[in-house]
This record gives structure tokens, sequence and C-alpha cells, in this order.
């Protein structure tokens, strides 16, 4: 199995820096990275601690000022690649290759920031930090975990900076009098290696350093290679998202015909040459981000202004607006933290994606240096979206709402706002797609989960509302996939697993079925998990020995699963219900049968089939398995496929 190594973005470092300060901005919920704010911006009064009131303070997205738009790093020469080895890689050759994937994301025509390495330097074997020297490194301390990390120190509340103000405590002043200097852009204004800020206005989440640290303890390639080595283009130019303000993304799996993932998905398999190829080139949806964060044509003067090359945001890019809701007690209340896809309708491509609404933080004590601050229902302020996509004359687009629930990745890994809307409100509601203005609802199972096609006009598609599905789910596996099966040499195979014909009759007295879902899984993250089928039957199944099938109720051809994830195979059930309801009643020893086939497998690298099946080790004895035509027999070493029946409950 290859194993899949995780790159993280390290949580925006507190800088105490308020001098004077203002009401903070509302902090981006989409895709920046986010921290808290130590200014009280308000109070809640929870309902359910009678009436307890507590201070609420705000979530800001960090990014770089406009004055400091142009971001210079220095590479630290004290440490290379791989040291002592014969796969050395030598600082400058380093910091070449860096620049290669900076210059990937400086070359985006409607963005407006710019980073570069400018200077080679011998900074020592230090631990990264603040000292307003946007330092690239490839020494880590002891303990260091990821691939690597891209750590911001940024501004926890809206302050002025005054001439010779001394941020860092080193006995030298870090801002200059603009005015007296002739020029106002951060700047090593004295010539001493580190970064003066002009004096002025900085809003809360102001980036003042940013450094790159590359893990002492990983054997780094220049190549994108199946070894396990990490690729230094790939990982870097992940990083450097970071360093623009970028959170994670929830894709990793662009379509059916590409499988690789967005260049800021938070994991890469250092082992699988193709994907890492893949990850060094920006993915629209990331550079769509960076130019929304830092658009072009965005002022008349400033790094914002038009200049030859540059393309106008609103020139680009259409916006996708609108809100994600969820039903309780026939009330809509706002759902932050999903995960909102744009796809493009006519090639299923995954074009944007954003996360929904903005969040508080509760603090029950008033200090945001002490570990109290806590998330209830009334920290989040909306479900508002905004996801930019690249424009496309004539282009129709659709849209679904996934929650980050582990699968294929979890609330903890994107930013705090992500974290605090799962604290408020669980993410555990199931994928969806929009389905239309007048069929939108928390119950769409008398037409199914249709996928409704959207057109921006205007540069904006405007009020593509969710309501977030209520679900009853019905499986013999545990809650989330243990693994992934692959027979080595299959030339085909065939994943069947039952559900008891009268637990579904009696799941079907008070809810509706909709679909039926499987756990897709890969070793090989390059190649798309396509089965050729996904049908649901009756039949008669003795646990444990032996399955007949009956009747086939529905079946989905050539169907592209999602990586890591559950993949849902619509059905209509006004067609067969009642049918299946009459069937159930007439012969109680009927069963209900999911079945999964790949007709030809595509082995990957390893020799394993490419589509394969989650499981757990439950032994309940309900999953059968047939490979290269031979015959049905019950799943080896107690095996439960991750297949599960969707119910949408009656009355709503």
């Amino acid at each position: 199995m290859l194993t899949k190594t995780k790159i993280f973005a390290s949580v925006s470092a507190i800088a105490m820096l308020a001098v004077t300060s203002v009401q903070a901005q509302v902090g981006e919920a989409s895709r920046q990275i986010d921290q808290i704010v130590t200014e009280i911006s308000g109070t809640v009064n929870l309902a359910a601690f009678g009436g307890f009131t507590i201070a609420t303070r705000e979530l800001v997205g960090i990014k770089w000022d406009d004055r400091c738009a142009s971001v210079p790093y220095t590479f630290n020469t004290t440490t290379p690649a791989n040291p002592g080895t014969a796969a050395q890689i030598a600082p400058a050759v380093l910091a070449q290759t860096v620049q290669t994937g900076l210059d990937r994301w400086n070359d985006n025509p409607s963005s407006y920031i710019e980073m570069n390495v400018t200077n080679l330097s011998p900074l020592g074997a230090r631990p990264r930090g603040f000292d307003f020297i946007n330092e690239v490194t490839f020494f880590t301390p002891v303990g260091f975990g990821p691939l690597a990390s891209s750590p911001s120190t940024s501004l926890t509340a809206d302050t002025t900076f005054s001439p010779g103000d001394d941020l860092d405590g080193d006995g030298d002043s870090d801002v200059y009098d603009p005015v007296a200097a002739g020029q106002n852009v951060c700047t090593d204004i004295d010539g001493d290696g580190d970064i003066e800020f002009p004096a002025g206005f900085y809003e809360a989440g102001t980036i003042l350093d940013n450094d790159v640290q590359f893990s002492s303890t990983v054997t780094w390639e220049l190549g994108a290679t199946d070894s396990f080595a990490a690729d230094v283009d790939a990982v870097s130019t992940h990083e450097f998202g970071h360093s623009h303000g970028l959170s994670h993304a929830m894709n990793n799996q662009t379509s059916g015909a590409d499988p690789t993932p967005t260049t800021m998905f938070p994991a890469v398999p250092t082992a699988e040459g193709p994907t890492e190829m893949g990850i060094r080139e920006p993915h629209p949806d990331d550079l769509a981000h960076s130019a929304l964060i830092y658009p072009e044509g965005s002022t008349r003067t400033g790094p914002g202004a038009l200049q030859a090359g540059d393309v106008a945001f609103s020139r680009a890019y259409d916006l996708v607006t609108g809100t994600v809701s969820s039903v309780d007690n026939n009330t809509l209340i706002p759902r932050a933290g999903a995960n909102v896809r744009i796809e493009d309708f006519r090639t299923g491509e995954l074009i944007g994606e954003a996360f929904s609404g903005v969040t508080t933080v509760s603090d029950l004590d008033g200090d945001p240096t002490t570990p109290d601050l806590f998330a209830f229902a009334e920290n989040v302020t909306n479900g508002d979206y905004v996801v930019p996509v690249l424009k496309q004359r004539r282009r129709s687009i659709t849209a679904t709402i996934q929650a980050p629930d582990g699968t294929p990745a979890g609330p903890g890994g994107f930013s705090t706002h992500v974290t605090v809307a799962n604290l408020a409100n669980p993410l555990d509601f199931i994928q969806e797609n929009y389905s239309g203005p007048r069929l939108e609802s928390n119950n769409e199972s008398w037409r199914g989960d249709v996928s409704f096609p959207v057109r921006p006009r205007s540069g904006v598609a405007r009020n593509i509302d969710f309501i977030t599905n209520d679900a009853v789910i019905q499986r013999n596996g545990g809650a989330q996939a243990f693994a992934g099966l692959g027979l080595a040499g299959a030339t085909s195979v065939t994943y069947i697993e039952s559900i008891d014909g009268q637990a579904v009759l009696q799941m079907l007295e008070d809810n509706l079925l909709t679909d039926f879902a499987f756990f897709a899984t890969s070793f090989d993250t390059d190649q798309a998990p396509i089965f050729s089928r996904a049908s649901l039957y009756i039949g008669e199944v003795t646990p444990g020995t032996s399955v007949t099938f009956s009747s086939r109720i529905a079946t989905e051809t050539n169907v592209v699963a999602d990586n890591d994830d559950f993949t849902a195979v619509s059905i209509n059930p006004t067609t067969f219900e009642r049918t299946l309801r009459t069937m159930l009643r007439r012969n109680p020893n009927l069963d209900v049968i999911m079945v999964v086939e790949d007709d030809d497998t595509v082995l990957g690298r390893g020799g394993f089939p490419t589509t394969q099946m989650g499981l757990d080790l439950s032994a309940t004895g309900t999953s059968f398995l047939s490979s290269s035509g031979g015959p049905v027999t019950p799943a080896p070493f107690g095996i439960t496929w991750n297949m599960e029946l969707r119910y949408a409950p009656r009355g709503k």
C-alpha cells in the first residue's frame, strides 16, 4: 500500500501588536487561512446556559498588505537537502527550483501578489521565527512531523505602525517614515537584511513574516518519480500557496478523466510521480482564489492597478454565490463549513470550490491567550459562499456540496473557520447536487437528487442556495472505511453487499429509499476509480455462504467514483418503491443486494486494481466477492464492504 504523506499548513502565529485599533473586518471564510482576532467584537447570549453572556471574537483571513505585495524571500544556504548522502541537493539548485514554482503563481495575470527568492544567505541552522526575514529553509528542528509547512506571523488586531516601532523586540526599528524615505513599500530600507514596514494603518490579518520550511528528515528529489522521495517542486508550490494566505482545498480528484488533486489538497502521494507532476501546476481553482484575494484591476494605483499583461479580475472570472442552510424544526438555519464544489456541466471537471459561511469564536474569560475558546450554534453568522471560476463563453456549471467529514479530508485540516463550523454544527451531512430553485429542499426524494445546470449572467451565478438533505443511513459496516482491498492480478472484480430484507422493509415504513452509496478508494491516485456498473438487486442471501439474485431494481453504468469518499448511485424511488415493498412483504426471505462491478480492471504500478472498495472488519457475513469471472464467494477475512442504503424521512 502506498503511503500518503500529509502536508499541513501551520496555524498563523499570534502577534500582539495592537497600538491603536478599530473594529476588525470580518474574516474571509472561503479559502483563506484565518486566525482569531484578539479584540472582542461583541457578545453572544447563550440561552442554553441560562442567558450567560460571553465575549465573541472574529476570525479574519490572513493576507499581505498591498504595500507588501512584492514579497522577498531569503533562501537559507546553511543546510542542503539530503545532507551527506549521494542524493544531496545544493542550496542554489533548491532555490532555483523554489523560484520555478513561485513563477507559476506569479504568472497569474489576474493576481497582483508577487513572490521571489531575492537573496541566498547562510542564516544558520536555526528554527524559523518572527524576525522580518521571509526565510526558505531545509532545516527543521527535531520532532518536525510534516513534509513542509508555511507558518505566518500576522496581526491579530487593526494596528497603526509609527516610525521607529520595534515590533519583534530585537532592538532594531521595523517601521520607517514613508514621507521622509520617499517610498511606501515593505523593503529593507536600512540594508540590515530584514524587512521594514512603512508607517501607517494595517488591518487585522496582515501577514508580517512568512517562512517556508522543508523537513530535514525527508528524502527530497528534483524529479517527480515513483520513489518515496518527495518532489521539491510539488511540495514547494503547495507551501507557497499557504504563503499567499490560501488554506487547503477539499478536492482530491479533478474529474474522471483527470485524477490529479488540486495543488492545495492537504496530502500528496510521494510515491506517485504523475500525481506529483500535476501538483506542481497550481490548479485553476487555486489561482482563482489567489486572484480573489489579490485582484488585478481593483485599484487605480498601486499593485492592484492594471499594467501591461494584466487581466482584470472581473474580466477573467465569474462568481458563483449563494448560501447553505439546514432545516431544524421547520426553520432554515445557516450552515457554515460546507464545501461547495463547482463543476463544468459538460465535462464534469471541478473548476472551483470554497467553504460556506462566516463564523466567530466564543471566549469565556476575555483572555484570548488561554485555551477556553468554544463554538456554539450562535457562532455561525451565515452560510454564504463565493466561488470564483474562470470565465468561459457559454459554459454551464453545476454545483455540489459535501462535508469535510474525513472523506477525503477532515475539518481540522483546512482552517479555524471550518473547525469552528464543525463544533457549532457537526459537518455530517451527505454529499448532494444543487437541484434548482424549485426542487432544492431538505427532502428531494420525489425527483431524486438531480444536478441542475446554471449559466452565469453578467459575471455572476447568483442565489445557488443549498438546503442540506435529511438522510437516514442503513449499513452493515462501520461509519468509515478501514482500508481498501485490491486483488493483485485480477482482470475483473465484483463487490456484493446485502441488507436484510425485513430490516429494509421496516425502514421503508417510515422512510423513502433514495439511493445507495459505496466507498471507493485506490492505491494509485493517478488513476481515477471508474466502475463498469453499480446495481441494486432483490435476492436471497445466506450470510457467509451464498447469494442468489432474483430481480434487478436499478443500474448505473460507467460510474466515476470519488476517490477516498462515498459515491452515490441515484435511484428514482417512484418507479420501484411500491414493487420493492410488495416483494419484501410477500417473501420474508428476500434481501436487498448492492453490486458494484469492474469488468476490465486497470492495474496500477503496484499491481493492484485502481478500482477498490472500502472495507472494515465487522465480520457480519453479508459481503461477497467475485474476481476474474470466478464464482461468487463470501468476502475473505470477515470483510464488510462499505456500502449503504440512504433514505429520506417520510412526511417532509
